[in-house]
């Protein structure tokens, strides 16, 4: 009776330890939409219903007509700078008149291909899109692929949560027709849902040429000047008193990779300046700005992108071999709501970050710098002023027409420093952004991309983003779920209640519950072992650690699972007899280890689950919860069974058969020996432990599943 109070008090803290960290997971990072909104669209958040008013966000697409398989790339936009937290995506046919929406008008249509900051939802097919955490951005773009048959006309539909009461149901973008399909029956104007008026930020921006920045009042117009002296500036302010409008233009004197100039147009009447929040930035005096409109990907220019169309992109790198270098304008969607950012574009001899020789554009309180740098392993290591000034020219840095553009010129090559790659050679391009602060950089934002394939920048290519092959991943993923799901969910049940079972059979020489349990655990060290190397390999060394994101503690957990596995297996071959008085420390210290082991293991796994690097879908961390709570569940019955045939031996003076029960492990000789008959009431323990094997093994099996179509 003892033994069990003891043992109940370290369930609990088992229960609660394994859930907390449940909870953290799951209150820390949102997991996109539920199933349930799978056919309606609409999450349930409470008493919320949908708005019915005009909505902010609309749903672009590339084509208005498909073909079958065909690729058409989507995005989602807030209007007017609106950010949505969540969203749910989907595929349906549009045409009331088809039988086959008559018969099912929530049936999804198509694939989509995942991008960061997304997830599948909605069963194992890709039929639907939504929010891997809080997204909280005004775009994204991805790709909707068409189904290998003709599905009839076909609409894509999102719902958008801007809070969580405020919520944009069964948006709808245009009709994307069918050619083989029968004409509309209705007006496609009336299928797409009807939005707000766009903002000028939303709005097509005229072409037009930006006046060249100059460090002097211009010649001709008749200028009132003033200027203001501080103790770390001087600035020159010269404002037209004649039409047309003319910049208002502020110079700070600057080295040559660092310099300051904000222009601002403004007219005769206006009283001061627009806000330096709203005004392009740029690094050099002269107009070396290029205009998005002479840039065509694969003729005039070699490119590196993932655009929607030629003006909506979410990224993209062009390119121009001249004589004095390569010519580069590396163009991002900005970071929301921040001011101060930079950009790095890097050339790398594969497509993971590490020995890259780096270019960095910053702009910190309109103050812009431009330098080269090299990403180390796990560095990042600013080049000299000299190099910078050698190798860089023409840098220009402007926010335009919603995009952050960072321009410049660097050279083919540099003697003296093997950390400058030379630009005749084919790399990798790795593109990354993410904000200032205090003029540091801040890390990176998501993962940074990279093209797909080895980069000639003396050729006018085409290159879209590399998709990451996750097949080491997917298979350290699977081999730790079969470890510490099945080996040890089966293993050490069968360890703490199954060794007075079976008295008159053998297996492999040996008690039925001592070959079981010992197979599982060699099996699982050798499973643990292997996972860890595999991943190991694939991120050639430590993974990055973090604390700030939570999950990635994942390597360090892993490597203390690890190293306690490996310990538990050397206690377990090295035990002292039965009669040594080290019997009941080892009895203690052996199962306290196991049971840390399994916690720890089982918690990391739900760390790595949430790595972005995982793509694994929200369900899979469900399948875990669910394992974690029936396995506590399990044990309690498990552990009341037991209580009861103990209780019922007291009763019969059958105490002696099932006394060895209590002991964790026997000698040899005691394991080869012992009583012949089972304890009274050990029917229902054979009913539970086939129940629990069906139950780890059909959580196993999904697990895994979920882990190879991430």
């Amino acid at each position: 009776m003892k033994n069990s109070l003891t043992f109940l008090k370290t369930l609990l803290l088992f229960s609660l330890a394994l859930l907390s960290g449940d909870h953290l997971l799951t209150t820390a990072f949102p997991s996109g939409a539920a199933f349930s909104a799978c056919t309606t669209m609409t999450p349930r958040h409470g008493a919320s219903q949908a708005s019915t008013q005009l909505s902010p966000y609309v749903i672009l697409v590339s084509k208005s007509t498909y073909t079958p398989g065909e690729s058409v790339s989507v995005m989602l936009r807030g209007l007017c700078g609106t950010q949505f937290m969540g969203f749910l995506v989907q595929g349906r046919r549009a045409d009331p008149a088809d039988p086959r929406y008559t018969a099912n008008p929530s049936q999804a249509v198509g694939q989509f291909q995942a991008v960061v900051g997304s997830q599948y939802q909605c069963g194992d097919e890709q039929v639907a899109l939504t929010h891997d955490g809080r997204y909280n951005a005004t775009t994204l773009l991805f790709n909707w692929i068409a189904p290998p048959e003709p599905q009839g006309h076909v609409q894509i539909k999102a719902t958008f949560v801007q809070q969580y009461s405020d919520i944009w149901a069964s948006v709808a973008s245009v009709v994307i027709q069918d050619p083989q399909a029968s004409p509309l029956s209705v007006n496609a104007d009336d299928l797409r849902t009807d939005f707000i008026e766009p903002c000028e930020i939303d709005r097509p921006k005229p072409r037009t040429t930006p006046a060249p920045f100059t460090t002097a009042p211009p010649p001709t117009p008749i200028t009132t000047p003033t200027t203001t002296t501080t103790p770390t500036t001087t600035t020159t302010t010269t404002t037209t008193t004649t039409p047309p409008p003319t910049p208002i233009t502020t110079t700070r004197t600057a080295s040559p990779t660092e310099t300051t100039a904000v222009a601002a147009q403004i007219s005769p009447t206006t009283p001061e300046p627009t806000s330096p929040r709203n005004i392009d930035i740029t690094t050099t005096p002269s107009g070396l700005f290029i205009e998005e409109a002479e840039i065509v990907c694969g003729e005039t220019h070699g490119c590196f992108r993932q655009c929607l169309s030629k003006q909506i992109c979410e990224f993209r790198v062009a390119w121009q071999p001249r004589e004095e270098g390569v010519w580069f304008d590396v163009m991002v969607t900005p970071m929301e709501d921040l001011d101060d950012q930079w950009l790095a574009l890097a050339f790398s001899q594969d497509h993971k970050m590490g020995q890259d020789s780096v270019v960095e554009c910053l702009s910190d309180s309109n103050r812009v710098t431009s330098h080269l740098s090299f990403n180390g392993q796990r560095e990042n290591d600013i080049l000299s002023q000299d190099e910078s000034r050698e190798m860089l020219s023409q840098v220009a840095m402007v926010r335009k027409d919603g995009y952050l553009h960072c321009q410049f010129v660097r050279k083919m090559n540099m003697t003296g420093d093997n950390r400058v790659y030379d630009l005749e050679e084919d790399w990798h391009l790795l593109l990354a952004q993410g904000s200032v602060h205090q003029g540091r950089k801040e890390r990176h934002a998501g993962i940074p991309v990279a093209s797909a394939r080895l980069v000639d920048l003396q050729a006018l290519d085409d290159v879209g983003p590399w998709v990451q092959d996750k097949i080491f991943i997917k298979l350290h993923a699977a081999l730790m779920s079969f470890a510490w799901i099945f080996c040890a969910g089966f293993g050490i049940v069968m360890a703490r209640y199954y060794k007075a079972l079976w008295p008159k059979h053998k297996l492999c020489g040996r008690k039925v519950w001592f070959t079981i349990h010992r197979g599982c655990m060699i099996l699982l060290t050798v499973l643990t072992i292997a996972g860890f190397v595999i991943i190991f390999f694939e991120a050639k060394g430590l993974a990055e650690i973090g604390i700030k994101e939570f999950q990635k503690l994942h390597p360090i957990v892993g490597m203390i699972v690890a190293l306690f596995t490996v310990i538990q297996i050397l206690f377990g071959i090295f035990r002292p007899s039965s009669t040594s008085k080290n019997r009941l420390v080892f009895n203690w210290g052996h199962w306290l280890l196991g049971v840390s082991c399994h916690i720890l293991a089982v918690f990391n796994m739900g760390l790595g689950l949430k790595l972005r690097k995982s793509g694994t879908h929200s369900s899979a961390s469900y399948v875990l919860y669910s394992y974690a709570v029936y396995q506590i569940c399990m044990i309690i019955i498990l552990e009341i069974l037991s209580c009861n045939i103990r209780r019922i031996e007291r009763k019969t003076d059958s105490y002696v058969i099932y006394e060895g029960r209590n002991t964790i492990y026997s000698s040899a000789k005691e394991i080869m020996e012992g009583n012949s008959n089972e304890p009274p009431g050990s029917i229902h323990l054979r009913i539970a432990i086939r129940v629990h094997l069906l139950f780890v093994t059909a959580f196993t099996a999904a697990l895994i599943a979920l882990v190879a179509i991430a």
